[in-house]
């Protein structure tokens, strides 16, 4: 059958063999549900964000029953008609166990046959002990502490702490971050039939011909969605989406996704593009039914060479993981439509830039051209690998913030003479951070500027709009200013502040119009688990791999070889 591209899977594992031994031996567990009206695909993204909580508390996670929802014929969906299946029947279960150990509600239950402490989110919540709940559609499931807290699943902390055998979460809405979500996204795939269907559906639709792919949102979102521009589209403006595309790659095959049942709209499309749609389930089939074929779409779409999606759909959202996750599509085969484009000839099926020119725009490159930045330096103190910890953390930051990410240069420090401690920091030496890290994979995650090109670019009168003073005793806000950061001297600063905490304040950052932003004395380091998702991005230059590489092979050969670090000294 046919198995979609595995190259993630084992190249950056969230956790070492050790620690996934480690989660199953310690048979701690966690639970969680969502909120009852979310669809199928955000009770895939909320999976995501408690594996990456289970994956640092090294708590086994239990895998709640798949919720799957009726459309109402107006808007949203009806909360009185749910179905459940195992998580099993739709996800592939297997390839999620080989990244960290899970096990399914029923089984969990049926083994255990109660929670120790239960964290109810919603408002309507009473704490209580000794109780029974309804817990992802099961009544009377045991529970020996009730809470209500809102914000305990981000407490890593303090949740590490706890020596309960079971804890869960009830009523959760939370989403990962997209970019974390695609680390983890290769092990949260469907189960292999769905690939097999689809697969199928491609080879007996269009033979090996390349396709354009089209989820178009149509239904509740004419009322949900009416006001937000460029989320709608009219069969005239999906035409000649559709057309743009066509144009500039050649591809004449299309594939539509759509939950459109306005039969004239779907007439005019037809019409015009041809698309080629899979047969609709009948209205009395199983809800279970009605998702597999929904999975069967979403794997279609992430095969096919272009697609073009619905801004604001979480389906569509799923559809751009798993293409870049499972199918390994590069970022800018796909998009979300925007405004209606300008009408396309017809006949226009010809490549209409020369081919010597750029391709477009990816999303990263998107991020460069908003002129937002980011600059960071970490304390003096702060040791290489800690510098890259850190590094980590503000990448995470400029990605949520979408600014330009500037890279500071590599302090490197003098370890203290024998029978001292630490480092001596007056003889510190910098190198650009791309002579010891390779920025090539980095810059394919997101945009990023070594510092001194940044301060070249700075055309006369532009300087550093806001520097953020992290670590000093007794900051004093000030005015414009010239201070010594990352060991440059003289930087341009328009003003300083003294706000301790604001790097982790995303919605006061979010709103702050400064073109560019600083932080100064920095000691954030990005949560193991965390951080592990964006270490591919940020490797050693190739010529250290190579160092590594040639002399392995010239000390053991092909032979098998125990490391060990033994660190002593200062220690």
């Amino acid at each position: 059958g046919y198995h979609p591209q595995s190259r993630h899977m084992l190249s950056a594992p969230l956790l070492s063999s050790a620690s996934v031994v480690n989660a199953a031996q310690e048979t701690r567990f966690m639970l969680f549900d969502v909120v009852p009206h979310e669809q199928l695909n955000k009770q895939r993204r909320a999976l995501m964000f408690y594996l990456a909580l289970a994956i640092e508390l090294q708590r086994t996670l239990v895998l709640p029953r798949a919720r799957l929802l009726r459309r109402s014929p107006t808007a949203g969906m009806r909360s009185d008609a749910y179905e459940y299946a195992r998580w099993g029947e739709l996800f592939n279960v297997s390839v999620l166990s080989k990244l960290h150990p899970v096990v399914e509600l029923e089984d969990f239950l049926a083994e255990h046959g109660f929670v120790e402490r239960m964290y109810v989110i919603r408002k309507d919540c009473q704490p209580r002990t000794s109780t029974e709940v309804h817990f992802n559609g099961i009544d009377g499931v045991r529970v020996s502490e009730l809470l209500c807290d809102a914000k305990a699943q981000y407490g890593a902390g303090e949740l590490q702490a706890l020596g309960l055998r079971a804890i869960g979460f009830s009523g959760s809405t939370d989403q990962l971050q997209h970019s974390r979500a695609l680390e983890l996204r290769p092990h949260v795939r469907f189960v292999q039939s769905t690939y097999d269907a689809a697969r199928e559906f491609v080879e007996q639709s269009f033979g090996g011909d390349p396709f354009v792919a089209v989820h178009w949102r149509r239904t509740d979102f004419l009322l949900v969605r009416r006001s937000h521009p460029g989320v709608l589209q009219s069969a005239s403006a999906l035409t000649a989406h559709v057309r743009r595309v066509q144009s500039a790659t050649g591809i004449r095959r299309v594939y539509l996704a759509t939950d459109s049942d306005d039969q004239a709209e779907l007439d005019q499309v037809e019409r015009a593009i041809d698309p080629v749609r899979h047969s609709r389930t009948d209205s009395a089939a199983s809800l279970l039914a009605r998702a597999q074929l929904a999975n069967v779409e979403i794997a279609i779409c992430g095969m096919a060479s272009r697609f073009l999606g619905t801004r604001t759909s979480s389906y569509t959202l799923a559809i751009l993981e798993e293409r870049s996750a499972i199918f390994g599509h590069a970022t800018d085969t796909s998009e979300e439509m925007q405004v209606e484009p300008p009408p396309a000839p017809e006949a226009a099926l010809i490549p209409s830039r020369d081919v010597s020119e750029a391709p477009p725009a990816s999303p990263a490159v998107t991020v460069g051209r908003t002129g937002m930045f980011l600059v960071f330096d970490v304390s003096p103190l702060e040791q290489l690998n800690k510098q890259r910890r850190a590094l980590m953390f503000y990448l995470d930051l400029s990605m949520r913030l979408q600014r330009t990410l500037v890279l500071p240069r590599a302090r490197l420090l003098r370890r203290a003479p024998p029978g001292s401690v630490g480092v001596q920091t007056s003889g510190a030496k910098y190198v650009r951070w791309g002579e010891i890290f390779n920025l090539t994979h980095l810059r394919r995650l997101h945009p990023v500027v070594e510092l001194e090109s940044f301060l070249d670019s700075l055309a006369p009168g532009q300087q550093i709009d806001a520097l953020v003073e992290l670590g000093q005793h007794g900051c004093v806000p000030t005015g414009a200013v010239r201070v010594e950061l990352n060991g440059v001297r003289r930087v341009p600063v328009a003003e300083t502040l003294c706000a301790p905490g604001l790097q982790h304040d995303l919605h006061t950052l979010g709103g702050m119009p400064q073109r560019v932003l600083a932080f100064s004395g920095v000691t954030d380091q990005l949560p193991q688990a965390r951080a592990i998702t964006l270490r591919p991005n940020v490797h050693f230059v190739q010529a250290t791999y190579q160092a590594a590489s040639q002399f392995v092979e010239s000390t053991f050969g092909a032979a098998p070889f125990l490391a060990i670090h033994w660190r002593r000294t200062d220690f």
